[in-house]
Formats: structure tokens, sequence, C-alpha cells
């Protein structure tokens, strides 16, 4: 019997877990809804800028999604540019979100009712008392919806087409 090399498989699993111990930008939880459907947009922050704590979060509402309305967070104020844009800011140094932690900020709306990629640019303000930094994910390519080599990605919302009702078929008779 071979024996195992207890470091080559630390090692691995490490190299393999480690992408999901993060979140390298922002994301959505839930990265595809049917067209026409109300849909809660909730963007996950995975960490700061910098190692600095994030202070402030603006979401630029795509066109096609309708009536944004962005839920509260407790120690945040919320500023909406209409159905443009909505922006969460840390009303105190304490209420910051540190960069070693993840949060989640939350919008719901109506989808469009084309199917498509929808993209939300998210600008991250932080503030590590010292100086003020930003990650702006607001890259989109130029074709099709995949964000592999883009540094800085929107976050992406795949708009399926809906599926067809559930039509239960006539029931047999028996004679």
């Amino acid at each position: 019997m071979k024996s195992i090399n207890t470091t080559k498989v630390i090692a691995t699993c490490a190299l393999i877990c480690w992408p999901l111990a993060s979140f390298p930008h922002v994301v959505l939880e839930n990265k595809s809804a049917p067209a026409g459907s109300s849909y809660k947009a909730v963007f996950q922050v995975g960490h700061g800028c910098n190692g600095a704590p994030t202070t402030a979060i603006a979401v630029q509402i795509p066109p096609g999604f309708q009536g944004a309305k962005p839920f509260a967070k407790a120690g945040w104020t919320i500023s909406s540019q209409g159905n443009t844009a909505v922006t969460w800011t840390a009303a105190s140094k304490e209420a910051a979100l540190p960069d070693a932690h993840v949060d989640e900020f939350i919008l719901r709306g109506k989808l469009p009712d084309a199917a498509g990629p929808l993209w939300f640019k998210v600008m991250q303000t932080c503030d590590d008392g010292v100086s003020k930094s930003s990650n702006n994910w607001a890259d989109i390519p130029a074709t099709g919806s995949s964000t592999k080599g883009l540094k800085t990605p929107a976050a992406l919302l795949e708009v399926v087409a809906p599926q067809a009702p559930m039509t239960s078929a006539p029931a047999e008779h028996k004679h």
C-alpha cells in the first residue's frame, strides 16, 4: 500500500478551497432569474479596499430593472437617485464593514421581459481614517457574459426565459 504524502494533500486542499474562502469582488447571491419576475438582488461584499473597511456601496441600476427599492441596513443610510442608482453609506466609523468581514446589501425590483445579461456596476468606497480608496466593480465584457480576464467585473445577473407553466394532463377515466 502506498503512503499518502500529508503535505501534498494539505497543499492541494488549500489551493482548491482558498478561492471559496473569500469573494474576489462584489457578486450577486443569485446569479440568474426569470425574465419579467420580481428579483431580490443580494450584493455580497467579500473584502474592503487594500485592507481598509468599506464605508459606502453605490449600485448603478441597469436599464430594464424597474422599481428598485433598497433594503434598510442598520448603521447605514440610503440614498436613491430615482431608478438609476442606490447608495448605502456607513453612518459612523463603527458601522463600516471591516476588510476581514463579509456582508450583504439588498435591493428589490422587477426584471426586464427579455432574457439576456444584466450588469450591475458597483462602486465600493473604503476609508481607513487616513485615506480613502475605492474599487469600481464596473468592467463589462465587449461581447457575451464571461467575466474571465476582467480585473474589476460588474455584478452579472443572467436573465433567463421564463419557464412555461406546468399543465396537468387530463385525468384518465376508468370505465
